[in-house]
């Protein structure tokens, strides 16, 4: 059998379908346009493309150049699937054999020798009135000139490579978008009851507040949430009301549930909104005498105590004063029950109005250099807006001997703001001894009787020598009110603590113990003052010793 016989038998048997050759010398050009035009309306009923040769889909572009009447060259034509010249075959020449060639991998080919039907009908209608003439079909055409369909259109891939990596923002909105979808998707359309709503609201799951529109249901909510004694989902209620209802009747119904006032407060505090908590105070302190409100809780001393602390936050003397000044003529003095507060205010205004002319007077004699006490020991920091103790100490350090009419008198700052002797000494003592002025400390200890003056002192004299102690008194003074320190243990444990030997070797010596005195010996440096000492003592043969 030849080749052209087996060629026969394989295209007689092949599944590929088999098409009329247009180009055969014997066919007129009125025949080739009807073939071409069955041809287009079979392959429009055919949901596959042809296959060409190359195993590649065959364009349409030629038998739309056939179905408008234009010819082609019969004698020779390119064919775009295997890239080769065929002649034209008649009826009396034998069929030409095709071997299949591979391309080399040089180039690829474009994508207009590639694309389908759909894609070549969609490349034509784009690109508007483009000649036939132009089309990749016809003789002289290059390849390199012609714009490929990708640069036309634009490929998938390259859009997807240009596209912009999504910041981590509008990742976390995507999220949400879904988030919220799936929880529309799971409330569904129809409308919940109260008590459903509220049930999601407690076990966290997706709820809709949005679905109740009239003030009765808003209202049925809260009272609902009240029910079941859970805060969040009293607060969802709550500021849903707020941002759906106008001002006037959701204070109004508000106030009447004192659970949600509490609620509704504790969440604005904890949110920072003070206005808002201020305002909402306010309205339930007007409240308060409207008959029409019933269960309003007493919120009058919380409101004063609010704007105490919004009043004391100004850092200016003079603002501060005034502000303090107004919160205990508008909230303290009104209201029952705050009268102690009212005095503690009145203390801190006077304080206030003594300390700026005091500070002021300073900063001036500091800068001028009249006053010695601040050449030795130079001001660290103002005394405006310090506690009534430290501008006590201040006072002590720097005008210990001014009248008790003047305001830096420390006399005058315990009697206005009604100090205690204990808080006045202890306060003079640290203030004096960081000076070392021990004859103020000694005159402050000393108080006069019937029988002449005796040494008293309402902290303690062990209190006095750990004060003096502390601010490096030689060991002669703080001895010296060791010695009045009435128990002998205490007495001793603080010498000992303290290093004051002579404190040590007096009260063993008092004590007549002579036992402790050897020991004690034992421990000192040998041939040191307080060795001789302690060794002179142990040899006074006036002393009757314990046995």
């Amino acid at each position: 059998m030849s080749l052209d016989e087996n060629e026969e038998d394989y295209w007689g048997s092949s599944k590929v379908k088999k098409k009329v050759n247009i180009f055969d010398d014997s066919v007129t050009v009125e025949a080739a346009s009807d073939l071409a035009k069955f041809q287009k309306s079979l392959a429009d009923d055919d949901d596959d493309d042809g296959i060409g040769f190359g195993d590649d889909p065959s364009s349409s572009i030629q038998s739309l150049s056939i179905s408008q009447g234009q010819s082609l060259p019969s004698q020779t034509r390119t064919s775009r699937d295997t890239g080769f010249k065929t002649p034209s075959a008649g009826p009396s020449q034998p069929r030409p054999r095709f071997e299949p060639q591979i391309a080399p991998p040089q180039r690829p080919l474009p994508s207009h020798m590639t694309h389908s039907r759909s894609r070549s009908d969609v490349m034509v209608s784009s690109m508007g009135k483009m000649s036939l003439a132009q089309s990749p079909s016809t003789p002289g055409y290059k390849m390199d000139s012609e714009p490929d369909l990708s640069t036309v259109l634009g490929s998938n891939e390259q859009r997807q490579t240009n596209r912009p990596a999504l910041s981590r923002q509008e990742q976390e909105i995507e999220y949400l978008k879904q988030k919220l979808q799936q929880a529309e998707n799971a409330i569904g359309t129809a409308k919940l009851k109260v008590e459903e709503t509220i049930k999601r609201m407690i076990m966290g799951q997706p709820y809709a507040l949005e679905q109740y529109k009239s003030k009765e249901e808003k209202l049925a909510l809260l009272d609902k949430a009240i029910d079941t004694h859970d805060g969040n989902a009293i607060i969802a209620s709550v500021v849903f009301m707020k941002r759906t209802l106008k001002d006037g009747i959701f204070n109004l119904e508000l106030l009447r549930r004192p659970e949600a006032v509490d609620q509704y407060l504790a969440y604005l505090k904890a949110h920072y909104n003070l206005n808002e908590y201020s305002h909402m105070l306010e309205k339930a302190h007007a409240a308060g005498n409207n008959k029409n409100v019933h269960g309003m809780l007493n919120r009058a001393e919380e409101l004063a105590m609010f704007k105490y602390k919004q009043a004391v936050t100004v850092d200016d003397p003079s603002a501060k004063i005034q502000r303090v000044k107004g919160c205990l003529q508008a909230h303290f003095e009104t209201t029952p029950g705050l009268e102690h507060d009212c005095g503690l205010l009145q203390q801190q205004i006077s304080l206030l109005q003594r300390q700026r002319p005091v500070d002021v007077g300073d900063e001036m004699m500091e800068k001028e250099g009249k006053h010695i006490v601040f050449n030795q020991m130079p001001r660290k920091a103002s005394i405006i807006n310090m506690p009534v103790i430290t501008t006590l100490y201040y006072c002590c350090l720097y005008h210990y001997e001014d009248g008790e009419n003047l305001l830096s008198s420390p006399a005058g700052i315990r009697k206005e703001h009604q100090l205690t002797e204990k808080q006045f000494i202890w306060t003079a003592i640290k203030a004096r001894a960081r000076l070392r002025k021990w004859t103020d400390i000694e005159d402050m200890c000393r108080t006069k009787g019937f029988f002449g003056t005796k040494m008293r002192c309402v902290i303690g004299f062990d209190k006095v020598a750990f004060i003096l102690n502390n601010a490096g008194a030689p060991q002669k003074e703080v001895s010296k009110y060791l010695m009045l320190v009435d128990d002998v243990e205490k007495r001793l444990e603080l010498a000992k603590k303290f290093s004051c030997h002579h404190a040590a070797i007096e009260t063993y010596r008092a004590q007549r113990d002579k036992q402790g005195l050897q020991m004690f010996i034992q421990k000192l440096k040998p041939n040191s003052e307080e060795w001789f000492i302690a060794n002179g003592a142990l040899q006074d043969k006036t002393v009757k010793w314990k046995t």
